[in-house]
C-alpha cells in the first residue's frame, strides 16, 4: 500500500488490482484497477496519471478512465513529475529491468517522434490510433517518410 501526493490510499492484492482508497474511512473511490503485476510503490501526477512500480516492472494508469496507459516497463522503481511530463525511471538490481536510470519525456510530441524513430516509417492509423490515442486526429508522423497509404480510418 502507498500514498498518492493528494493523500489518496492506493492498496494492492497482488498482481490483480490495485484499490484507490479515502484514507480514513478506507471505502474505495473508484473501482479497481486490473493490474498484471505487484507493485510496492505509488506516485501520481497532479493531471491524474499513476505510476505503480515493483520488482516486476512499472505501470502508468489514467485515473479519470481507469485505462492501463503502458507497461509494464522495464524499471524497479519510478517517479513521476508533478506536471506529468517525465517519468523517471531506476534500473533493477544487476540491470535486470532497465540496464540503466533514465527519464522519459511523456510529452505527445515526444512519444511521436520516439515511434517514428523505432519504426523507421510513418506509423498507419490503426497504430496511431493504438499508440497515440484517437482523441488527436492521425498525421503524418514523419516527413521524411512517405504517408502511410494502408489502414485508414473506418
Amino acid at each position: 500500500m502507498g500514498f498518492l501526493t493528494d493523500g489518496t490510499l492506493v492498496t494492492a492484492s497482488g498482481p490483480g488490482s490495485l484499490t484507490l482508497r479515502d484514507p480514513f474511512s478506507l471505502t474505495p473511490l473508484a473501482d479497481p484497477l486490473p493490474t498484471r503485476m505487484p507493485a510496492d510503490t505509488y506516485h501520481s501526477s497532479d493531471d491524474g496519471v499513476l505510476v505503480a512500480s515493483g520488482d516486476h516492472g512499472v505501470q502508468l494508469w489514467d485515473l479519470a478512465t481507469g485505462e492501463l496507459l503502458a507497461g509494464p516497463i522495464p524499471a524497479v522503481r519510478s517517479t513521476i513529475t508533478a506536471d506529468g511530463t517525465t517519468l523517471h525511471l531506476g534500473a533493477g538490481a544487476g540491470g535486470t529491468l532497465g540496464v540503466e536510470a533514465r527519464s522519459v519525456s511523456l510529452q505527445r510530441d515526444d512519444l511521436v517522434a520516439e515511434a517514428c524513430r523505432r519504426a523507421g516509417r510513418n506509423l498507419t492509423h490503426e497504430e496511431w490510433h493504438s499508440l497515440i490515442g484517437s482523441e488527436a486526429p492521425y498525421r503524418q508522423t514523419c516527413e521524411e517518410w512517405p504517408p502511410a497509404q494502408q489502414n485508414e480510418p473506418r
